[in-house]
């Protein structure tokens, strides 16, 4: 998908050619075991689009840190994952 780009975003006479749509993938797993993305992130940011995934894992440590405390995500609800994900694509 890399460098693919809408057919409506190559013409000049589009007046809606200022937006631009982000697809967003979100995988909502029903397994209770904890899955990430790269081992570490929970949604990755492309150019093209996100890709999230969320399961039924609870709350979960990941080896970041900050502060020297160990920073916890909520594997039951991607959205800060793949709000953050979305404002760096």
């Amino acid at each position: 998908i890399y460098g693919w780009i809408p057919s409506q975003m190559l013409d000049d006479q589009v007046p809606y050619r200022d937006e631009w749509t982000i697809p967003v993938l979100l995988w909502d797993l029903q397994d209770t075991s904890l899955l990430l993305l790269d081992r570490f992130h929970q949604a990755v940011s492309f150019p093209e689009m996100v890709l999230a995934v969320q399961s039924r894992a609870g709350a979960a440590t990941v080896d970041f840190s900050c502060n020297d405390d160990m920073v916890t995500l909520d594997a039951a609800d991607a959205s800060r994952a793949t709000l953050a994900a979305l404002l760096q694509t």
